[in-house]
């Protein structure tokens, strides 16, 4: 009897935890999909954003190069003596290593087997009379602006557009000023 009585006593045990925990026995397959559904917009919504960092960081690549052509290229002006240097613009190609071209054709050629390389276009102005508007050419003057425009050649980025009538948002201006010494 003794038997008995331990036997529904553990029986009314398991019923009873049986029927306190029918609603936990697990996620329906609604649920289920539902959160599966929320995790994919929020994947989707990283991977876009993966996107357009590596966008963003190849853009920021192009002004760092841009900036040190454009460096370069002031450099050696500074290192020409005053009386060398020629009013006007003038325009150069350069690749990513610094090698210079004299036209952009030329620069994409050279270019066409190295991957990961692009041409740069750099305008140099040597203003004779920065004072007028106008580039002026005067073999006599004792002052010189000196103008230095870096802006990469070829597929561009989508923030990349126009800033004004010439220049871009990627465009690396420098400029100085050299005066004669007496």
């Amino acid at each position: 009897m003794a038997e008995q009585n331990s036997e529904s006593a553990l029986r009314l045990r398991v019923e009873q935890n049986c029927a306190g925990t029918q609603n936990d026995l697990g996620f329906t397959l609604l649920e289920t999909s539902i959160a599966l559904v929320i995790m994919m917009f929020v994947a989707l919504g990283a991977a876009s954003l993966f996107a357009y960092s590596i966008n963003y960081n190849s853009a920021s690549n192009d002004r760092s190069q841009s900036l040190a052509i454009a460096q370069l290229s002031m450099e050696k002006i500074r290192n020409t003596a005053f009386s060398a240097l020629g009013g006007g613009t003038t325009t150069q190609y350069f690749d990513s290593t610094g090698t210079a071209y004299t036209t952009a054709a030329l620069c994409q050629t050279g270019i066409v087997a190295q991957s990961g390389l692009r041409c740069y276009a750099a305008v140099t102005i040597i203003d004779d009379n920065p004072t007028t508007p106008a580039v002026d050419v005067d073999a006599t003057s004792t002052l010189k602006a000196v103008t230095v425009k870096v802006t990469p050649q070829g597929a561009r980025t989508q923030w990349a557009t126009a800033a004004n009538g010439t220049d871009t948002v990627d465009t690396v201006r420098i400029t100085t000023q050299r005066a004669k010494s007496f």
